[in-house]
């Protein structure tokens, strides 16, 4: 069909991630949470790249995630088309405790005209994550609506699960694994709302997955190693495969991968998809760190933060002072 006819969003998680091979990352930056790809990543965003560009659709708006390593992944995209890359804030990672830093200084083809949809907070609860998502891709749908072109989506893990199952209206259960540089491809009519899903988390470009693990907000304990042990069961692998595969087992990998979430697609959750049920609201407190210069989101027990002494001794995960939990409570009231 030609643009006339359909409208493509095209959904991607960020390529494999640096920190995942350096143990030592974390420990040498001041920005833990914004690790860029490694080079498996780089090299499965190119292939991710030339994938859409395959499919002869033509991209027209690209958007990804403030966080390096999603502007990485956009980045071989932007340079095929020529496009700018347009930052969007409310794709970036679920839960971050802080935002993430300003890359405008690093050369990239930034867009310097696009404004975010919203701006998400910082060290937000789980059952916060959906609903965010769903902000942010009504937003994005009617900032990019019918007749305004394709559009591609650089995200993260749970937002790319959850904008897919938004913008097509499906349950979140129904949408595959998200691995590094999975490609959701949805389309839409003039005329509707929601689109349709039409490759669920494609992993067919890829030729090398790093040690970036799948993942997915409603899949109980992994999915994919359900399918890894039906591999097994048949025999087509033997008792030793694990994550990631090896060279000689990346085709029948795929072919597998695909035939499994193309039948959830199809057919519905079965009971082999067991689903994680949301957590109980005021599980966990959130709370600032209180010491200069940190301020950092994160949570706490709420039956620690009720009932500990005032003198419970709380280490800060970003800043690693010590401080005592009467310091985040709020003063009695008289």
């Amino acid at each position: 069909m030609s643009s006339e006819e359909v409208q493509i969003y095209w959904v991607l998680r960020h390529g494999d991630r640096q920190d995942n091979h350096d143990p030592n990352w974390h420990a040498a930056t001041k920005t833990p949470e914004d690790t860029p790809l490694s080079a498996i990543g780089h090299a499965q965003s190119e292939e991710a790249a030339k994938f859409i560009l395959s499919h002869d659709q033509k991209v027209e708006h690209i958007l990804a995630s403030p966080f390096l390593r999603a502007i990485e992944t956009a980045l071989p995209l932007s340079k095929a088309t020529g496009l700018p890359i347009k930052l969007e804030a409310s794709v970036w990672e679920t839960g971050c405790r802080n935002p993430p830093p300003s890359h405008t200084d690093k050369g990239f083809p930034l867009h310097s005209g696009h404004t975010s949809v919203f701006i998400p907070e910082c060290g937000e609860h789980p059952n916060e994550f959906r609903p965010r998502l769903a902000r942010s891709a009504k937003g994005i749908s009617a900032k990019f609506p019918f007749g305004s072109g394709n559009v591609a989506i650089f995200s993260h893990a749970d937002p790319t699960a959850y904008l897919v199952t938004e913008f097509c209206g499906i349950d979140p259960a129904l949408t595959g694994p998200v691995a590094p540089t999975s490609i959701f491809k949805m389309e839409r009519k003039r005329g509707e709302e929601k689109f349709r899903l039409i490759l669920n988390s494609s992993i067919e470009h890829i030729s090398k997955l790093g040690r970036t693990e799948p993942c997915h907000p409603i899949h109980f304990f992994h999915d994919w190693c359900y399918l890894f042990e039906e591999m097994r069961q048949l025999k087509l692998v033997d008792a030793n495969f694990r994550w990631p595969p090896k060279k000689h087992e990346m085709e029948l990998f795929k072919k597998h991968w695909h035939d499994r979430y193309h039948r959830l697609l199809r057919d519905g959750r079965s009971e082999k998809f067991p689903v994680i049920k949301p957590k109980p609201d005021g599980e966990k407190v959130k709370f600032r760190c209180p010491k200069p210069k940190c301020n950092v989101v994160s949570f706490i027990p709420e039956q620690l933060f009720k009932n500990a002494p005032p003198n419970h001794n709380i280490n800060c995960w970003s800043c690693k002072q010590t401080f005592c939990i009467s310091e985040i409570r709020p003063p009695p009231t008289s």
